[in-house]
């Protein structure tokens, strides 16, 4: 009991701490090859325009999910280095915050490009970045695949589904270990029409990812009449300042359609909690099914200071665990003294603020409260991209002097990822000709356990992109849960009387009509 009190304590005080950043924070490395990362270790900027017009931008509201997911980077090149899989060369690193801003992460990833000169001074890592991972967004990945491609950089995404990203016209230089977000809708639709779930209400953020997905999840609806009864569009921005007005039209519109009992989300995890801590105020907003996306479907910080019970139902989609063991071991073993990371400033900084509120925060929890954040999914996607790099190196300086003489240059690692099959416990892996992984999906029920946990790692079904189908028996389980919900526009009609639609209304709402005399209808619809 005693560890779990600690854990709660450290989260509470964690859950209202302000980070804030300027200039170049970063994780560092060296190595004969050198990997750029791209994580959102700060979920949002705060600019300031000075008199000249240039801008001043400060990362907050700091992330310590995602910066555990950005040792696992530093765990997978630290275990290829250690087995020396690559034999006499080493891999380095460099990695860097996007503070989940597309121009801040363009401004960061300009420091990857060999002739970019430091603002500060500080001279190149030697040699340069060769290729990236990273980043989660796909906005912003779309972006900085753009400034990379200048150089051939290749880079791969952990989290960036956005099925525009699949174009190599338009990204050549761009590859993910995580399937295109044309599967996730796949399994959504096929997930609604298994309730018979057809009167929806989807809330989005106004990026790629977010139109991206709503666009196509409109197009699969009209194949399974399944229907939108509002579609609610967040500024993808958290400084924007019509962040406010758009959720509080979000809340309204949810409130007002009383028949909406199920309500598809694809925003981010911010926008989420946002829209709870006004929605859940009237009872009106509670109790519904939520479907959430990747996007925020294992944080469970939206729910901010509401319970599992105020919002209803979370079930969610989550991209293909990992084992964990090897990493978990990595964090079991991770100094504690902030002295010994001073190669990462975002650990170090973390580590520093902790032993000032020691009396408050035990020091051996910390550890605990990593192991806390670790998402299955991130270790898979995160190490699987660190070790297609490593493979596609190993196949280009089998017979070559890459250490001194032949260095590779990242046009050639690009072409030799396209072609690469690289390997992890025990399962081959490889890209298809849009650069994606096709993984598949875990269906997650969000369960909360005594007294304020709530547990996210619950899957209750897996989705084969191959088949479009979820696992066997997977509707049995799920109509257990929400079986006796009903989202629809209009009551079926009963024996005798039949469908009419309705003018200007979508063809999921009708009224009923009397048969005709002589004529009858014995099934209900």
């Amino acid at each position: 009991m005693k560890h779990f009190f600690s854990f709660y304590i450290f989260a509470s005080v964690l859950r209202d701490q302000v980070f804030s950043t300027t200039g170049f924070d970063e994780a560092t490395a060296p190595g004969d090859i050198i990997i750029g990362g791209l994580f959102p270790i700060h979920e949002s900027v705060n600019v300031t325009i000075e008199e000249d017009g240039s801008d001043t931008r400060i990362c907050n509201r700091f992330s310590l999910a995602w910066l555990v997911q950005s040792l696992i980077m530093v765990q997978a090149v630290e275990d290829i280095n250690k087995k020396q899989q690559l034999g006499n060369l080493t891999l380095g690193y460099r990695i860097l915050d996007s503070c989940s801003d597309v121009t801040t992460a363009l401004k960061t990833t300009m420091s990857f490009r060999k002739n970019y000169n430091r603002m500060d001074g500080a001279e190149q890592p030697s040699p340069p970045v060769l290729a990236v991972v990273g980043g989660y967004y796909s906005e912003i990945s779309a972006a900085v695949t753009r400034e990379l491609d200048l150089e051939y950089i290749p880079q791969i995404s952990y989290g960036s589904t956005s099925g525009l990203l699949s174009d190599k016209t338009r990204f050549p230089s761009f590859m993910r270990t995580v399937p295109e977000d044309d599967h996730q809708v796949h399994a959504i639709i096929n997930f609604l029409k298994g309730h018979q779930w057809t009167w929806v209400g989807v809330v989005t953020t106004d990026g790629d990812y977010g139109h991206y997905a709503v666009e196509r999840l409109q197009q699969l609806a009209k194949d399974h009449n399944i229907c939108f009864a509002f579609i609610s569009i967040l500024p993808d921005g958290l400084g924007d300042n019509s962040l406010m007005n758009s959720t509080e039209a979000t809340v309204k519109n949810i409130i007002e359609n009383e028949n909406v009992k199920v309500i598809v989300s694809f925003a981010k995890p911010y926008h989420m909690k946002n829209l709870f801590r006004s929605l859940l105020k009237d009872p009106q907003g509670r109790g519904k099914v939520w479907v959430a996306s990747d996007n925020w479907s294992q944080s469970a910080n939206v729910l901010g200071n509401w319970t599992l019970s105020d919002v209803g139902t979370i079930y969610g989609t989550t991209l293909q665990s990992g084992n964990t063991t090897r990493f978990e071991q990595y964090l079991s073993n991770l100094e504690v003294n902030p002295d010994h990371h001073k190669n990462n400033t975002f650990l170090s900084d973390f580590l520093k603020k902790q032993q000032v509120k020691r009396d408050i925060i035990p020091n051996d929890t910390i550890t605990e409260v990593f192991m806390k954040t670790i998402y299955p999914y991130a270790v898979f996607s995160v190490e699987l991209a660190v070790r297609a790099i490593a493979q596609a190196v190993a196949d280009l300086c089998v017979n070559r002097d890459c250490k001194t003489s032949q260095r590779l240059r990242p046009l050639e690692l690009r072409g030799a990822l396209k072609k690469a099959t690289f390997h992890m416990d025990g399962k081959n892996y490889s890209f298809d000709n849009k650069g994606d992984l096709n993984t598949g999906y875990d269906f997650i029920l969000w369960r909360q356990t005594p007294p304020t946990i709530v547990d996210v790692h619950y899957i209750v079904a897996h989705y084969s992109i191959e088949s479009k189908n979820f696992s066997q028996k997977t509707y049995q389980d799920f109509l257990h849960v929400t079986g006796d919900v009903i989202s629809r526009c209009s009551n079926s009609c009963a024996p005798g009387f039949k469908k009419q639609s309705i003018k200007d209304q979508p063809i999921c709402c009708h009224k009923c009509e009397a048969c005709p005399e002589d004529y009858f209808s014995n099934t209900s619809g």
